[in-house]
């Protein structure tokens, strides 16, 4: 009785010398997987490090002209944009209307709204998710200006 367990012990002892050749297999691989993936990062770090050298001068001057457009404008106004901004991930607190629905949440803007939008009498902002409105044209034409 007592051969067969050893027998049985040296039978677990032999699958667990495989098991554990496995789980090394598998591990070596999942470090090399990670040194490949490590390099890689370092790759996009360097790039992203380049592009934002590249751009921090536009950054700079966009947001001097950003400082002078906001002395312009009325406090009550820049808090409520600045309120928009800060709630969603994208950033967009001005958002054209395209294809008929609010290009920041897409929902159908009535076209009645649409009309009122392209007189620009007043700023007039989303019923649902509260970003403000503008038609496509200026929204590019503000674009193409840089203003």
């Amino acid at each position: 009785m007592q051969e067969l367990e050893v027998k049985l012990n040296d039978k677990h002892i032999k699958d667990a010398g495989y098991e554990l050749k496995d789980r090394n297999a598998a591990k070596d691989s999942t470090q090399d997987k990670i040194q490949e993936v490590e390099e890689q990062l370092k790759e996009k770090k360097a790039e992203l490090d380049k592009i934002i050298n590249e751009t921090g001068k536009e950054e700079k001057v966009l947001i001097e002209k950003s400082a002078e457009a906001k002395e312009k404008v009325d406090p009550r106004l820049l808090t409520a944009y600045e309120r928009i901004r800060g709630s969603y991930h994208n950033g967009l607190a001005v958002v054209p209307i395209v294809r008929d629905s609010c290009g920041g949440c897409f929902n159908v803007i009535p076209p009645q709204r649409q009309s009122e939008i392209r007189q620009h009498k007043k700023i007039i902002v989303c019923e649902h998710c509260g970003r403000v409105l503008v038609d496509v044209d200026l929204h590019d034409k503000v674009k193409i200006d840089g203003k």
